[in-house]
């Protein structure tokens, strides 16, 4: 487990069990597969219980949180529009985790934990 630094009191590491922590918007603790969503033909790739993974949470993906297990995004704040829909969902969620994108690959098994703000990597995708 490499320690990959730290911002504004949250430790972010890199690596098997990676822990991506930020700013929590809803309560909830899920575990799921990653699956990213770029754009609106991501859409069909979304299957229930996907934790999706965002560079910013967009109102008009709001028909995946229905769906969705959890919620990651790169940016964004407790008050953007995106995680107060997130919220009014119940969708466990968690923002600005610098290098989400990145760091985590299609299909990786990862632990959302909304209360704490924690994304930690379970398992890592076979691809």
């Amino acid at each position: 487990l490499a320690r990959g630094g730290s911002r504004h009191g949250h430790t972010v590491y890199c690596g098997f069990g990676c822990d991506l922590s930020r700013y929590s918007h809803e309560w909830g603790q899920v575990v799921g597969p990653v699956c990213f969503v770029r754009s609106m033909e991501d859409w069909s790739r979304v299957c229930r219980g996907d934790i999706l993974v965002v560079s910013v949470i967009d109102p008009g993906m709001t028909p995946l949180f229905g769906v969705a297990a959890g919620l990651v995004a790169e940016m964004g704040g407790t008050l953007s529009h995106g995680a107060i829909i997130a919220r009014e969902y119940g969708l466990p969620a968690v923002a600005n985790v610098s290098g989400v994108t990145t760091r985590l690959k299609e299909g990786d098994q990862i632990s959302l934990d909304a209360e704490r703000g924690q994304t930690i990597v379970q398992a890592r995708a076979e691809n």
